[in-house]
């Protein structure tokens, strides 16, 4: 069972993009491979996730932390075959839309994503209609994941303070930018890139609980915090 707060009492929740509202964390890695293998190198899943929620692209920060040099070739390669991936096999988080209709408070996206990537998932997957103008990412911001700055202009912009906010998140470095941000945070282990691990992680970063699917999620929500739904949702 997830462990949570006695005193919750959030008034908007801001949900993380990649990996929460869209199973698009492992595309991004299948980018990653796509470049690296061919060179003779090869990174395991558990590597690249401890990158996932910040703002320099995947390949620079993986590439930095086991000494390969990033090319502008391996660059533009890399970023072809992420767009390609998005654009062919994006897939939605099941049920993450269900939960984002029934809310009956101020929602936000603020993602480590830069916009423009945002309104390449967020657009044909119908989330864009459901939060615009509240879609926020970190590129626009001084500092990005685990920095709180993205949320914290979240809030700024939908009119809550940030103790008053509840963040869903998938990456450590999310998790660790909502508590910065002196919010409460929520993890959530259901996208594809996430392992057995991956909830312990959450939880030492800072998550005070941690959910496999968006129901459970919707149940949780449900049960100790039903203000923040719609009647009957």
């Amino acid at each position: 069972m997830p462990r949570m707060t006695a005193d919750l009492h959030p008034k908007a929740v801001i949900f993380d993009c990649d990996g929460v509202l869209l199973d698009s964390e492992y595309q991004v890695y299948d980018a990653l491979m796509h470049v690296l293998t061919p060179m003779g190198v090869h990174v395991e899943a558990e590597i690249a996730n401890q990158f996932h929620g910040t703002a320099p692209p995947l390949i620079e920060s993986v590439c930095n932390l086991i000494g390969v040099p990033v090319t502008p070739t391996m660059m533009q390669a890399y970023r072809e075959r992420r767009r390609w991936q998005l654009e062919n096999h994006l897939e939605t988080i099941p049920h993450a839309q269900t939960l984002v209709e029934s809310l009956a408070v101020p929602k936000a996206v603020a993602s480590g994503s830069p916009m423009e990537r945002l309104q390449l998932t967020l657009k044909p997957t119908g989330f864009w209609n459901h939060f615009t103008p509240h879609i926020y990412s970190g590129f626009d911001q001084p500092n990005g994941k685990p920095a709180p700055d993205v949320y914290l202009h979240a809030a700024r912009q939908i009119g809550t303070l940030p103790e008053h906010c509840l963040v869903i998140e998938d990456s450590a470095n999310g998790v660790k930018a909502g508590v910065a941000a002196d919010m409460t945070v929520w993890g959530f282990v259901g996208g594809k890139h996430c392992d057995d691990t991956h909830g312990d992680m959450l939880r030492d970063a800072g998550a005070v609980a941690v959910f496999e699917t968006m129901p459970d999620i919707h149940a949780a929500i449900r049960t100790r915090l039903p203000h923040l739904l719609k009647e009957g949702a």
